[in-house]
Order: C-alpha cells, then sequence, then structure tokens
C-alpha cells in the first residue's frame, strides 16, 4: 500500500538508517572503521571495524538507547550537519586507527580496536568534538564552550582555554563556518601532538534573535546570535597552545580577511587559508608556530565571489600544494598554480593524499559523480566504472569505494588492497524500491531532468497532473543516478502525479559558468530554467497536463515554489513552500552574499530576490509551512510574508511547526506533513485523492 511505502520511507530516514557511514581507513590499510545502526529502523548508531585481510566485521562499541536530551552544542553540531541519529555520531582515531574516541550524549568514550575494551573517560562536563592526537596519547575536547586536554596516561583533564563569557567560545566553528562553507571543525592538533591551533569565536557583536515556542507562552524562548546579511559576522582568531597552556596568537589581517575557511596542519607545516568579506580573494597562508607570524605562499582573486571547494588545501609528500579552481569554465585540480585534469571533468573535492597520489572527485556528466586518482607518472585514472554516484576513502593502499546507482539498492561499500580480493562491507537497510524514473536534458541549456510516473500502468496512462519538485538552487543537485534521490517522489507519483524534478543553473557540476548564472539574481534564472524544459517534458510525456501543474520545495526548494506561483501563475497553479528564504536580507552573511553581494551595495539583487515585494501578484493558492525551531532559516521569512500577504488581500495558508528545526526528525510529523501536501494539490489540481 502507498501508505505502507510512505512510512516504511520516512522512518528508514529515506532507507539510509543501516548503512554504513563515517569510514576511515588506518594508515597501514589493515582496518576500516566504521558507523553503522543496527537495521534500516533503528537511529541509534554503533561503531564498528572491518578487517581488510580477513574480510570480517567486529562490533567495537553498542551506546545503550538513552532519550536524554543533547547538550545544547551538540544538539547545534548535528543540526549544523543535518545529523538526526543518536549514538556515535563521529569519532577521532590515532594514526594507526587502533585508539578511538567518541562523543556519546556528552560522555567521552574511549575504543580500543585491538583489545575491544570500551572505556568511559572522566571529564569536566558534557564533551563535544573529541580530537585524538596522532600518537593517541591525549584527547582534546570542547565542554561548555572551553578547550579542554586529558592526558590518557593520568585521566585527567585540564583546561587550556576558557571562556571568559557565555559569547565567548574556543574549539568550535562558528554558525557560517559550519552551515555556509562546511567547516565542522574549531581546533586542529599538531603532527607532534604537542599543540593545538584553537579557533576563539566571539559572538558578542552579532544581533540576538529569539525562537519562541507560540503553543507554550509561559516557555522563555530560545536566543541565539545570527549574522545576518549585511551585518557583522562572528570575530574568529586563532592561537596555537601547547599542552603546557602557553599560547601563541596567530596574526593576519583579521579585517581585511574575516572567513578562515580551511585549516591544515602537516609535516611540510601549518597553513590557513582566508577569504575576504566580499568572496572574491581566497588567500593561502603559512603559519611560524613559534611566533604566529604568516606568509603568503598563494591568492586566487575574482571579480565574483569564489566558491569554497572541499579537501583542499591539501599536499603532496614533495610539498606542492593542491587546489581546486582553475581558469576557464572547467573546475579543475591543480597542483602548485598548475592545471592536471582534462577540461571535460568537473571536480567536487579532493578526497585523500598519499604521497604524490591523489584520490578526487569528479563528473564528466552532472548526474552522475565518480572517483579519480592523479599521479606525477600516470595522470588521471578512474577507479569507479559504473553509471553512479561514488565516493571513497583510503589509507595504506586501500580502498573503500561506496556507490549508488538506479539498479543498486542503498549504498554498495566495495574494499579493495593490493594482493587481496575484493571486499565489502555490508548494509542493513531496509530494501528501497526501484523507482520508476527517467532521466534526460530538456531545454536549451541542456538542463537534467527527471520525471517520476506512478507505477500503476493504468495511473501513468494519465492524464496525470504535473509536481514540479525542485531543490534547483546553489550548491544542491536532485538530478542524480542514485535510487535514493526519488523515493519520495515517487511515492507522490503513486499518488496521481507526474512528479519533474530539474537542476538548473546555478547548481553544481555544470562549469564555472553554470554556478556563476545566478550571480545577483538567484530568482530569474532559476525560475527560467525550470519552466524551459516543460515543452521537452511535455513532448516525451503528452499524458501529463500542464494545465493543472503544482510545485513544492523545502530551504531552496521552497522559495522557488512560492516564487513559481507568485511569477508564473501563468504555469504553476498551486505551491507548498516549506522553510523558504523570503527576504535574502534575514539570512547568514556568507552565503546570502556569496550571490547577491552586500545588500549595502547590491540592494537592487536583494530586492530583486524578495518575495515579500511581489506578495500582492499572489493569485494561485499557496501553503506555507515553517519549523519554530529552524536557526538556519529562522521563521520570521514566513511569518513576514505571511503578514505581506494578508495586507495585500491574498488569502494563503502557514503551517507551523512546533519543535522543528531545518530537518524534520520527528517521524509522525513528516509523514502528517506529507499526507497534508497531498491533499493540498488534489484539492487545488482536481484531482483524486488516494492517501
Amino acid at each position: 500500500m502507498a501508505s505502507d511505502f510512505l512510512e516504511d520511507q520516512i522512518r528508514t530516514r529515506n532507507f539510509s538508517l543501516g548503512r554504513p557511514t563515517q569510514l576511515k581507513v588506518s594508515a597501514d590499510g589493515r582496518r576500516i572503521l566504521f558507523c553503522r545502526a543496527a537495521n534500516g529502523f533503528s537511529d541509534l548508531v554503533s561503531l564498528w571495524s572491518y578487517d581488510v585481510e580477513n574480510g570480517t566485521e567486529q562490533l567495537l562499541y553498542e551506546p545503550d538507547r538513552s532519550d536524554s536530551p543533547l547538550a545544547a552544542e551538540e544538539r547545534v553540531r548535528r543540526e549544523r550537519q543535518r545529523d538526526r541519529s543518536r549514538g556515535v555520531s563521529r569519532f577521532s582515531t590515532d594514526t594507526s586507527g587502533t585508539l578511538i574516541v567518541t562523543a556519546v550524549e556528552g560522555r567521552l568514550i574511549v575504543v580500543d580496536a585491538a583489545s575491544g575494551s570500551v572505556r568511559e573517560m572522566p571529564t569536566a562536563g558534557p564533551v563535544i568534538a573529541p580530537s585524538l592526537n596522532r600518537a593517541g596519547t591525549a584527547v582534546a575536547y570542547v565542554s561548555g564552550g572551553c578547550l579542554f586536554v586529558l592526558e590518557l596516561s593520568d585521566l585527567h583533564s585540564k583546561a587550556l582555554l576558557q571562556s571568559p563569557e557565555p559569547e565567548v567560545s574556543y574549539g568550535l566553528p562558528e554558525h557560517v563556518a559550519a552551515e555556509s562553507f562546511d567547516r565542522q571543525e574549531g581546533f586542529w592538533w599538531s603532527p607532534d601532538g604537542q599543540s593545538i591551533l584553537v579557533a576563539r569565536v566571539d559572538n558578542s557583536r552579532l544581533p540576538v534573535v529569539h525562537l519562541a515556542d507560540p503553543t507554550d507562552p509561559v516557555a522563555e524562548p530560545r536566543s541565539l546570535r545570527y549574522p545576518t546579511a549585511g551585518g557583522p559576522n562572528a570575530d574568529v582568531s586563532l592561537s596555537i597552545v601547547g599542552l603546557d597552556g602557553r599560547a601563541t596568537e596567530v596574526v593576519w589581517d583579521r579585517l581585511g580577511y574575516e572567513y578562515l575557511l580551511r585549516v591544515l596542519w602537516d609535516a611540510h607545516g601549518l597553513l590557513i587559508m582566508v577569504q575576504n568579506r566580499a568572496q572574491t580573494k581566497i588567500v593561502l597562508l603559512a603559519v611560524d608556530p613559534a611566533t604566529g607570524v604568516t606568509r603568503e605562499i598563494y591568492a586566487r582573486e575574482e571579480a565574483t565571489p569564489i566558491p569554497v571547494r572541499t579537501g583542499v588545501p591539501a599536499r603532496l609528500a614533495s610539498g606542492q600544494v593542491l587546489w581546486i579552481g582553475g581558469g576557464g569554465d572547467a573546475v579543475s585540480l591543480l597542483v602548485d598554480g598548475e592545471v592536471v585534469t582534462p577540461r571535460e571533468l568537473q571536480v567536487r573535492a579532493v578526497i585523500d593524499v598519499e604521497g604524490d597520489s591523489v584520490l578526487f572527485r569528479a563528473t564528466d556528466e552532472p548526474t552522475q559523480t565518480h572517483v579519480y586518482r592523479w599521479t606525477p607518472d600516470d595522470g588521471v585514472i578512474r577507479e569507479s566504472t559504473d553509471a553512479g554516484v561514488h565516493d571513497a576513502v583510503r589509507g595504506g593502499g586501500t580502498i573503500a569505494l561506496s556507490s549508488q546507482s538506479l539498479d543498486l539498492d542503498g549504498v554498495q561499500v566495495v574494499v579493495r588492497s593490493q594482493g587481496r580480493p575484493d571486499g565489502g562491507i555490508a548494509s542493513r537497510s531496509h530494501p528501497s524500491p526501484t523507482p520508476r524514473v527517467d532521466i534526460f536534458r530538456a531545454g536549451q541549456r541542456d538542463v537534467r531532468t527527471a520525471v517520476v510516473l506512478p507505477r500503476d500502468e493504468k495511473l501513468a496512462s494519465g492524464p496525470l497532473p504535473v509536481l514540479f519538485a525542485p531543490y534547483g538552487g546553489p550548491g544542491g543537485q536532485r538530478v542524480t543516478q542514485a535510487r535514493g534521490g526519488y523515493q519520495l517522489p515517487q511515492w507522490f507519483a503513486d499518488q496521481g502525479f507526474a512528479v519533474v524534478i530539474a537542476d538548473g543553473r546555478g547548481t553544481p557540476a555544470r562549469g564555472r559558468a553554470w554556478e556563476q548564472a545566478i550571480w545577483l539574481d538567484k530568482a530569474g534564472p532559476v525560475l527560467e530554467d525550470q519552466v524551459a524544459i516543460i515543452d521537452d517534458v511535455a513532448a516525451r510525456y503528452p499524458q501529463l497536463d500542464f494545465g493543472r501543474v503544482g510545485i513544492h520545495g523545502w530551504s531552496f526548494g521552497g522559495y522557488l515554489a512560492a516564487l513559481a506561483v507568485l511569477r508564473r501563475p501563468d504555469v504553476f497553479h498551486a505551491a507548498v513552500a516549506g522553510a523558504s528564504v523570503t527576504d535574502q536580507r534575514l539570512y547568514d552573511t556568507h552565503w546570502a552574499e556569496r550571490y547577491l553581494g552586500h545588500p549595502d551595495e547590491q540592494a537592487a539583487a536583494y530586492d530583486r530576490c524578495s518575495l515579500m515585494l511581489e506578495a500582492h501578484q499572489l493569485r494561485r493558492p499557496l501553503l506555507m509551512v515553517h519549523g519554530l525551531a529552524d536557526d538556519n532559516v529562522l521563521p520570521v521569512h514566513t511569518f513576514r510574508l505571511s503578514e505581506a500577504l494578508t495586507a495585500a488581500g491574498r488569502p494563503h495558508g502557514v503551517v507551523p511547526l512546533r519543535g522543528v528545526s531545518h530537518m524534520i526528525s520527528d517521524p509522525e510529523v513528516a509523514i502528517a506533513l506529507r499526507r497534508m501536501e497531498v491533499e493540498f494539490f488534489h484539492q487545488h489540481l482536481g484531482t483524486s485523492t488516494r492517501v
């Protein structure tokens, strides 16, 4: 039954529970550590080890099930990473991969993979982000915004840096680092394990926003500091702190380069990557650990904001610096400024460097991502073969290749090690149905498009109303050769719709010009590409009724859904907009300014993309949904648009979700919301109800 499919899809987190995640290969290539839940319906994640030589798995640590609330810092960290699991979320190891540390509900757990022993360590308070030094002799962790070090020889925690006030923290990333440019770390061990580079974050100059629960009028609102576009950022500085407590401040032009993007501390020394407020210049600085003095070793400047790429900077054994960027339209891999990948490849991320061998992810077709290896002698060699979306980890000559495709059920992990037959790490996920999806190119711009039809042949023969389900925005792809992306669209299709998904301009993997096409206009090109595919889709599927078109989405997809019915009511006849950014001035600094510039300098761009200014144009049914605990896209976005619509006399609906953040964790809420959406579209597109 369709309702069973929906419940399975949501309760299994889109059939992802039970998959191996967070894979790490030991330096000698003999052991792979990973996280995995017991089955496809469990969100309690345990720590496992895979023996490469004999192909066996060992359960290292299984947490107890507990419904205790997470500490505030840990809750925020998981929200930034969209992690809804319980138990082991992340872990750190020594170089050998034998000693492992993790934090579970604020407790510091140390696991010895060789002996199988598990110990809970005494700490100064609830623990977040524990990290072992490479020798495995000491653990650094954050508690209450302070940085502590625990020497495993004496089990005594020592405060290295203590926060003088609530708005100052040590060892944690600031909001835009974790949310906008995906830096989850706030401290970094030196290679010798005798000192730590620590970020100090001062949020005191940020405005205070409040998240209230209107269903509980006596409850105190949650207050947080939020960096809105055009306003101040957190003040981020760095110090190198020895285990004896002596600190050396790292000196760079923090006014000119206020974003700390990445840190690399390896055998060649300490590097930091910083960016200016306009995001048009990225500078790589070498740091003298003894004095904190920095010197520029690489810089990149462009006329428009430079995207932050994953996995760089990195270095070869020779010390040559790896970068992702380059001139022309290709996003290339560079070694000391020289492009080493062919023009047809769009490089997505550097995965790993061993000696002079670089493992990276790239694509020559946007719907697929493959794993490649580059060496000075052999050039570029593709490691993954079959069509799909692939990733990998590596260590000591062992590669664990994770693959998804339309044919594969879930994720397949293949382990390759020289001189041994291929092995594999098992997935315990719930079986996922094969979606009825067709992927093709549409419109003059060859927009990658997917159409999902009902599995019932009679229903699929039409006529079918059309439901657009885009994300459509920067940084996100929906149309890929991976089965998981079409499970929820398949459920909607089975309710009597043809679901259309399109990745227009601004989405990744199509080159620099494609990414930059939305500079100063996140609305026009994105919506135009959704409309431009219709003729080709209609010609391919004559049973689709484009006189009945709905659109729904979440986050940027929610923004696009609301924009569609406001600006193109001739094409889109009803919309559900979830957690949408209705006023770009109310979103965070780094993300908003990356595409629209500073609002004081580009006011017209912000107005051009504001839904508030177009509220009076609403002629179609619009239902807006927002979590009242959303600290990424604040609830004010939806309520201000609702206010503008009311002032303009435009009927609409608002569904506030109590206690829900930017991700919906409660399965009951998610199931009810999906059924509500279907009812809404059946009502306003004139179709029969099937839920």
